[in-house]
Order: C-alpha cells, then sequence, then structure tokens
C-alpha cells in the first residue's frame, strides 16, 4: 500500500500503484525526469533533476495519479534552490567548484557577482573548493587567510594540516 500524507496531516491510502509528478509553474525552470514510480510505498524517482538559477524559489506543482482507484490529487509547492557556497563561483545560471589548483573563499559568491576562481597562491597546493593547504615550512593563521606564511620553527609546520577534520 501506498500512503500519501499532506501539510495538514491528512493522509491517504491507495494500492501500491500509481505515478507522481512534479512540474515547475515558470517559464524558467524546468524538471528533468520528473516522474516517480510507486514501489513498496515509495515514490522513487531516477535521476531527477530541477534547472534553475542558484538562490531561486520556484513554485512548483505535484500531481499524483492512481486511475485504477480514480485518485487524483494536485499540490502546489514551493522548491528553494541553494545558493552559491564557498568554495563556488558564479557561472551563467550555475555554481561551479573551483577546481584542483584554484580556490575562492568568499561566503556568498553570488552576491558579490564572483566569477572567477583565484590561482593558488606560492608555498601552498588547491585541492579545488575553498581549501588552501600550506606546504611544509608555511602555515596559515585560519581559512580565510590566502598566502600562507613562513613559520619561524620549522618543525612545527610540516605542511597541510587539519582542515575541516580532513588530514591533507
Amino acid at each position: 500500500l501506498g500512503l500519501l500524507v499532506d501539510q495538514s496531516n491528512k493522509s491517504m491510502i491507495f494500492e501500491n500503484e500509481g505515478k507522481l509528478t512534479l512540474k515547475t509553474l515558470d517559464n524558467f525552470s524546468n524538471f528533468e525526469n520528473e516522474e516517480a514510480t510507486l514501489s513498496e510505498g515509495f515514490f522513487r524517482f531516477s535521476n531527477l533533476k530541477l534547472k534553475s538559477s542558484p538562490g531561486k524559489t520556484i513554485d512548483a506543482e505535484m500531481e499524483f495519479q492512481n486511475p485504477k482507484q480514480n485518485i487524483y490529487f494536485s499540490q502546489r509547492i514551493k522548491v528553494k534552490i541553494r545558493k552559491c557556497i564557498k568554495g563556488e563561483i558564479v557561472s551563467g545560471d550555475t555554481c561551479q567548484t573551483c577546481p584542483k589548483g584554484f580556490f575562492s573563499i568568499e561566503e556568498d559568491p553570488m552576491e558579490k557577482n564572483i566569477r572567477i576562481c583565484l590561482f593558488c597562491p606560492s608555498h601552498a597546493t588547491c585541492p579545488g573548493g575553498h581549501l588552501i593547504v600550506p606546504l611544509p615550512g608555511f602555515w596559515l593563521k585560519n581559512e580565510n587567510q590566502t598566502q600562507p606564511r613562513k613559520c619561524p620553527n620549522q618543525q612545527a609546520c610540516p605542511g597541510g594540516g587539519l582542515i575541516n577534520e580532513t588530514k591533507y
């Protein structure tokens, strides 16, 4: 059996058949592979994608159909697309992660219209995103500092370090 529950906590039980379809209600966004099939009480989308601009809120509609039981259900929903984050830049209508050898540390790249990743600084490696990893003999005061400093005690600065709980 399948179960649909709406925002008012009203539920509808139906046989394990039917399809759920998502569609956008504007001309600027669209879903791909927007049909889900019902299996073992769960709707399963196969490779669902929504094309839209970062930071937008999309008006959409969810439709459920089970012709065998004569059940048709439609609900308007809002889908919020996340903004670009630290380590990404705005590229057209998408967020692009900075590749290896580059970085971006802007907290909100969309607000500042950041469209290029910066080259990795001297005395560091950049695995991509927002990470800057100092080489042996250098250190960074914090993750917002972009220029590695020479370490006064070389043995205390083996390079790499603990950044976001990942050893580099």
